[in-house]
């Protein structure tokens, strides 16, 4: 898990008790988590609340399926069942279930990663932001 927060104890403390300590890994914050999302299948954001994920979107560069709550700017770069899966706030079994699902079907799974790559080179690239930008700029300066 990369990341911290209030519940990293807890959570912590439920893999011990699982008996999976030494087969999970907890982070803490990184500043930059490049290197950790390149080594997962899958990437999860269960956020309660949320902007718009950089997190998120460094994945999707990555060509990573996404299974990703439905809060703040989450349903707008997700696109469910085409570039990665929604799944209801607060809800472990509909998680757990998109989880098993992407695990059971890699086909499924690398189709969605591949369209969120597509999606986030065609949106979000630098080159396409900057180009974006550039574009407000000489709007409101024109007037």
């Amino acid at each position: 898990m990369v990341g911290d927060g209030p519940d990293r104890t807890m959570l912590e403390d439920y893999a011990r008790n699982l008996g999976i300590e030494d087969k999970t890994v907890f982070t803490g914050f990184q500043s930059n988590p490049v290197d950790y999302l390149d080594a997962m299948d899958i990437f999860l954001l269960s956020s309660h609340t949320e902007g718009t994920s950089m997190t998120l979107l460094e994945a999707m560069s990555l060509g990573k399926p996404c299974i990703v709550t439905q809060v703040g700017g989450n349903p707008e770069l997700v696109q469910g069942e085409i570039n990665g899966l929604l799944v209801p706030t607060n809800d472990p079994a509909a998680m757990s279930a998109a989880m098993v699902r992407l695990a059971d079907d890699t086909a499924f799974k690398n189709q969605l990663g591949e369209h969120a790559n597509t999606m986030f080179h065609r949106k979000f690239s630098a080159t396409k932001m900057a180009g974006r930008y550039a574009g407000c700029y000489r709007h409101v300066t024109s007037r």
